[in-house]
């Protein structure tokens, strides 16, 4: 983690003396991550991480995530949910239970073709939702 550190002071153009100065983290905290080849604590991690921009990740094996990796995903029970709420409101509009909807100017047909579309769009929008409220830190 060391030479992480001190690449990162290098690219910043600072010494290690005047991240601790800035940081308030002790010198010899330097010294051992240094000497011992040991890592830092979370909240260490974190408060580096942040002065100098990078991820904790990055912090501690020197790489970057990939954009994808870095995605909220559904879990296995969160994906279930959505199918769930997908096909509840199918079987309203089918049922006419809810509000008419129309495509193209025509009334829903419920023909096969347009019901995979809804039942489709349907669930992207429950997807988007719940990894929004995941990246907004609801629901987890």
């Amino acid at each position: 983690m060391y030479e992480i550190f001190e690449n990162l002071c290098k690219e910043k153009g600072i010494t290690p003396y005047r991240f601790c100065k800035d940081t308030g983290i002790n010198s010899s905290t330097i010294s051992t991550w240094k000497n011992k080849g040991s890592k830092c604590g979370p909240k260490i991690a974190e408060i580096v991480a942040n002065y100098f921009g990078v991820t904790i990740d990055y912090l501690m094996t020197g790489k970057e995530e990939s954009p994808e990796t870095k995605k909220p995903t559904l879990s296995y029970q969160e994906e279930l949910d959505a199918l769930k709420d997908a096909d509840e409101i199918m079987k309203r509009i089918r049922n006419n239970e809810t509000v008419v909807l129309r495509f193209n100017g025509e009334d829903y047909s419920g023909d096969e073709d347009e019901d995979k579309l809804l039942k489709d769009s349907l669930l992207s929008l429950f997807r988007a939702a719940k990894i929004k409220k995941k990246q907004d830190g609801f629901g987890e």
